[in-house]
């Protein structure tokens, strides 16, 4: 692998790739024509030759057009880039008339210009009609067809100025080449010390390898080294939904970044390793969102990624951007899920691409789930070939015509119609703490929104809060609203501040000695929201006094259904709460049960034992310290943007930013997770029993220990129907 891997990138870094040639240079671009409206129905696919006279005006470039049959198309590449700046446009000439296109654009074909060979290219702003929605539609259909079919697709990120590329590209390069020799020689990664930055590894008879990376200034960067890896982070083409379409279709991807040439999937399995086993140097360095963001970019179409649904796709291109807001769904319709919602079983027509890199990549998949159904279709995929498969249609059909809104709540609709689940429910993520009222419909993801909170109810969770039953919905003649069946379980009666991912720091200095008497361990009392809700609330008293949670419901009395185990303490409740429940990161060795208790002792007791938590749940008072950071991580990527909640019934849980007091905790059938509602008469008698037609809005998804495994659907839980407008 490492061999195939240095090939590549020493072919496609030729430096005649990039040396202006005064020969004649012709470009062919692929393109639709919008001539006759008969045209645009056939969607007929046409090149545009581009020809570059010897001598012309760097800055202007001439091109002609040639229509030719869509089915046996000539060979091309296929250009990922941004547009840039609209109002910064150059001219070039096709077929004798001037097109303006943005100055990024032009940058990018002209690095084309040194080529001997007549080159193909296709590049959306010239070969789409940006002003005809009609021809958009169409085209947005074929966009699997036209990056798939490339030969390779080239990703412009655009100028090099501080000369960034050369240093980045290669560290990329030989972090990937050094680990693919660990693979070969069978090795297993074990762990990479973020202090000495050395990757502690085993051979495949076990005996155990130490390994430095002395010359990948990634793992120790100084100042200038560091403002590098930041504006390679901040690229903008990083950040752009389509992108993920482009390079995720493709046979060959390569990036192009001012004078310097870099394979797709080399920098793709860089980031995985990066984010799976040196995560705390990026928390330290600060570049974590960056690599996370990606990651998630390579891994969206990438056989990586088996038990992916487009639920999962859309959740992971949120913090992507789009000019036009209905393209964070247009951008991912080319993506099979759209059509089939979970991953499909079948041989993609790229899979020999990341093959390649499979031996590697499983090293970095965090999910033993993920890692035994990879190896398991590449074991499939590698006895058949390709077969184009017929598909059901895509959940809508691109359509620039509707608005935003009706794009978003028409797939919300055909999302819940297709699954029979309201898995998509769990995707509304509202404005927290603002004082406007909810959008209406309230129940609709806005997926051009991001407020950087994680989804509880993804399909990787362990939570049933419905008992896995289907959801029942009623037709609305209004299609702003939705009615399903669901059960209304309590008030909330008071919440905690908005929280933030920085909220649970444990800032102590490490050269002094502290316990529960130092005056920096009491400010985590009053600012650490884990220490001071637990105290405030009285639920430190209340635990001591042996108090279970919570009590039984009323309605459960007699039904042979406890909402939780009886035994169950409020101290474990609290535990799990915070992280949703779940030992998120368990195969890189997040224990619940040990890392809460190093963390309890940290912000309650410096670093002493806790005399109130029972012997069978105290930890040594030598904890190791990555056990309480990895429970604080998990808390802050939890936590970021919500809320800590109390009901009436003595419920406790994580529910979103925007909710307030006397908002509803309830279970919607087909749906994981719980939610919070809010009544939209606001001025009914709260004395009296919920009337059969009242209306809610959905404010959000919320994690509520004690709901997650059914216990209301199962139990004696009224069942009613629920309208959310």
């Amino acid at each position: 692998m490492g061999y195939v891997v240095r090939i590549v990138l020493r072919k496609y870094r030729r430096p005649d790739l990039f040396r202006a040639s005064p020969a004649l240079i012709n470009i062919i671009i692929l393109a639709t024509t919008t001539a006759t409206a008969t045209a645009i129905d056939c969607c007929i696919l046409i090149e545009r030759l581009i020809n570059l006279e010897p001598g012309s005006n760097p800055d202007t470039l001439a091109c002609s057009f040639e229509i030719v049959d869509v089915h046996s198309p000539p060979e091309y590449i296929a250009l990922s880039y941004v547009w840039g700046d609209e109002s910064s446009k150059v001219p070039i000439i096709c077929d004798g008339k001037s097109i303006s296109v943005t100055s990024n654009l032009r940058d990018a074909l002209q690095k084309f210009c040194g080529l001997e060979n007549k080159t193909r290219l296709w590049a959306d702003a010239l070969c789409i009609n940006q002003q005809d929605n009609l021809e958009k539609n169409k085209q947005v259909a074929m966009m699997a067809m036209i990056y798939s079919n490339a030969s390779k697709v080239f990703v412009w990120l655009g100028p090099d100025p501080y000369d960034d590329a050369p240093m980045i590209f290669a560290d990329i390069e030989a972090l990937i080449e050094g680990l693919a020799a660990f693979a070969i020689m069978g090795g297993k990664f074990k762990r990479f010390d973020a202090e000495t930055c050395d990757l502690y590894w085993e051979l495949a008879d076990g005996t155990p390898m130490v390994s430095g990376f002395p010359n990948i200034a990634l793992f120790k960067p100084d100042e200038e080294e560091k403002a590098r890896i930041e504006r390679f982070l901040r690229l903008a083409w990083f950040s752009r939904t389509w992108v993920l379409q482009e390079v995720g279709l493709a046979s060959e991807a390569f990036m192009l970044w001012g004078d310097s040439a870099q394979e797709w999937n080399s920098v793709g399995i860089t980031c995985m390793f990066l984010l799976h086993y040196c995560k705390p140097l990026l928390v330290r360095l600060g570049f974590t969102q960056g690599f996370e963001g990606i990651r998630n970019l390579y891994m969206a179409f990438s056989s990586f990624t088996p038990r992916a649904t487009f639920f999962h796709l859309l959740n992971n291109a949120r913090p992507f951007n789009a000019t036009n807001a209905r393209d964070k769904i247009f951008g991912l319709l080319s993506h099979p899920t759209s059509r089939t919602i979970s991953m499909a079983t079948w041989r993609p027509k790229n899979w020999e691409t990341y093959e390649r890199y499979r031996g590697l990549a499983t090293h970095f998949l965090s999910d033993t789930h993920d890692i035994w159904a990879v190896n398991e279709l590449a074991e499939r995929w590698s006895k058949e070939a390709y077969k184009d498969k017929e598909l059901p249609p895509p959940l809508v059909e691109a359509d620039y015509n509707k608005s935003v809104e009706d794009v978003y709540r028409d797939l919300a609709v055909s999302h819940i119609d297709r699954t029979t689940s309201l898995e998509i429910l769990t995707a509304v993520q509202h404005v927290p703490d603002s004082s406007m009222p909810l959008p209406i419909p309230s129940w609709v993801p806005r997926w051009d929104q991001y407020i950087g909170t994680p989804i509880l109810g993804l399909y990787t969770s362990d939570h049933f809060a419905s008992a896995n039953r289907d959801a029942i919905v009623t037709p609305s003649a209004n299609p702003n609203r939705l009615i399903i069946r669901g059960h209304i379980v309590s008030r909330i009666v008071s919440h905690s501040i908005l929280l933030e991912s920085s909220s649970f720091d444990l800032p102590l200095p490490s050269n002094e000695v502290h316990g529960p008497d130092s005056s920096l361990v009491h400010r985590f009392w009053d600012h650490n929201p884990f220490a001071a809700l637990w105290l405030s609330s009285g639920l430190a008293r209340v635990h001591k006094a042996g108090h279970p949670y919570p009590q039984l419901l009323g309605e459960f009395a007699g039904s042979g259904y406890a909402l939780v185990d009886l035994n169950s303490s409020l101290y474990e409740a609290y535990i799990k709460t915070w992280v949703s429940g779940k030992n998120m990161g368990e195969v890189d060795g997040f224990n619940l049960k040990a890392d809460a208790a190093a963390y309890w002792e940290r912000v309650f007791f410096g670093s002493e034992g806790d005399p109130a938590i029972q012997e069978e749940e105290r930890v040594p008072k030598s904890v190791n310290e990555t056990r309480w950071k990895r429970y604080r991580d998990s808390i802050a990527h939890v936590c970021n943007k919500r809320k800590f909640f109390f009901t009436k019934k003595e419920f406790f849980g994580i529910g979103p930013g925007a909710l307030k007091e006397g908002d509803w905790l309830a279970v919607l059938q087909g749906a994981d997770v719980p939610f919070v509602l809010r009544e939209v008469d606001e001025g009914r008698d709260q004395s009296q029993p919920l009337p059969p037609d009242l209306k809610f809005q959905l404010v959000g998804e919320c994690f509520a220990y004690g709901l997650m495994q059914g216990q209301a659907v199962r139990g004696r839980q009224l069942t009613r129907d629920i309208e959310l407008v």
